[in-house]
Order: structure tokens, then C-alpha cells, then sequence
């Protein structure tokens, strides 16, 4: 059962990772700061990762997750910070 969950997970984790950097570098090219859209991937790959943890008991995809989290969080306070607020 574990496998079938780690299988859809990293279906649903190529998926969403495709969408983000389709649309970042789309929006970009029409004049969006670069960088606004980055710190997404991260923060939706680290909840993707804490709830396929919770799903499967797996907890190394815990531990991933929150660090995952924690860099789009960084990510996006140096953006703001960088670039004068919002």
C-alpha cells in the first residue's frame, strides 16, 4: 500500500513541479520580477511531501518536507526583502 502512495505522490510532486516552473518563466518573460513565483515550488513540494508522511508513516518524507517549507519560506522573505517589501 506504501508504494502505491509513494507512486501517486511523485506523480502528483512531477506534476505540480512542471505547472510551477512553466508558469514562473511565462511570467517572467511578460515582466513579473524574477524570483516572485520560486518560492512556491518549494513551499508546495515540502506540504506535498508532510502529507504524503502522514499518509504512508514514512518520516524521512517529514523531516523533507519541513525543511522543504522552510526554504520556500526563506526564499520568499529574502525576495520581499531584497526588493523593498511588497
Amino acid at each position: 500500500m506504501e508504494i502505491l502512495y509513494l507512486v501517486g505522490f511523485l506523480a502528483v510532486l512531477a506534476l505540480i513541479i512542471g505547472i510551477i516552473f512553466r508558469y514562473t518563466a511565462a511570467a517572467e518573460r511578460r515582466g513579473l520580477p524574477p524570483g516572485l513565483l520560486r518560492q512556491v515550488s518549494p513551499i508546495a513540494i515540502g506540504l506535498l511531501l508532510i502529507s504524503l508522511a502522514h499518509a504512508a508513516d514514512i518520516f524521512i518524507f517529514a523531516i523533507l518536507g519541513g525543511l522543504s517549507v522552510a526554504l520556500g519560506v526563506f526564499l520568499g522573505v529574502r525576495f520581499f526583502w531584497d526588493n523593498g517589501g511588497i
